[in-house]
């Protein structure tokens, strides 16, 4: 897959799972930006001029010129890319595809696009992140673990990376170590345990991603 990098945070250009002090509102929220992308919405059409394409769609205000979108259920199959957009209106934008498709046709849809990660490992409430596999960058995973067995509970994650791994709970070359901490680096979801609300703000690529967590609601991202 292409990569590209992406801002995303809780008051843009989707639906994105609620980021909460409750188990697994992390995952879900990681495995919605690395894995899967945002929230499917209707493309009313598709025109093309050369390799430049218009798609047409409900009011999306939300919608910023470089956004990387993902078309799907388009045909000819050439129109179903990754790229990114221009915005023409709150109606309407452009993207760049392999021109001389002719008419598109289909049950078109469009979404925030994933920064392109897998999610090789689950259990409850426990999930391993795999990167794409980018040149110059290790490849290494990311454990998260929203059990609620540190301190903290809910308020809390613990997080750990390996080098391989076997399972959700197994692998080798863990940083840090069980002898470094016994659960892992903690991050902090929210100051209360409960389905409150709390912001969020995601810088990511293919490799790595910077993750911010309003959590306890003060100021703005």
């Amino acid at each position: 897959m292409t990569n590209f990098v992406q801002q995303y945070r809780d008051t843009n250009q989707s639906s994105w799972p609620t980021l909460n002090g409750t188990a697994g509102s992390l995952i879900a929220l990681l495995d919605a930006i690395l894995v899967n992308g945002g929230t499917t919405q209707s493309v009313t059409g598709i025109t093309e001029s050369g390799t430049t394409y218009t798609a047409t769609i409900g009011s999306d205000a939300t919608l910023l010129s470089g956004t990387y979108i993902t078309i799907s259920g388009g045909s000819p199959a050439g129109v179903n890319v990754t790229a990114p957009i221009t915005v023409v209106s709150p109606t309407s934008f452009t993207f760049q595809g392999p021109g001389s498709l002719g008419t598109i046709t289909g049950t078109i849809l469009y979404k925030r696009a994933s920064l392109g990660w897998t999610k090789p490992y689950t259990g409850t409430n426990l999930a391993a992140f795999l990167p794409q596999s980018v040149s110059g960058m290790p490849q290494f995973y990311l454990r998260i673990d929203e059990t609620g067995g540190t301190a903290g509970g809910q308020k809390e994650c613990a997080v750990r990376g390996y080098e391989t791994m076997t399972d959700v709970s197994n692998g080798t070359g863990l940083f840090p170590t069980a002898a470094q901490d016994t659960n892992g680096l903690c991050w902090r979801k929210s100051t209360t345990a409960d389905s409150t609300a709390r912001g969020w703000n995601l810088f990511g690529d293919g490799s790595t991603f910077y993750l911010v967590m309003n959590s306890d609601n003060s100021g703005t991202l």
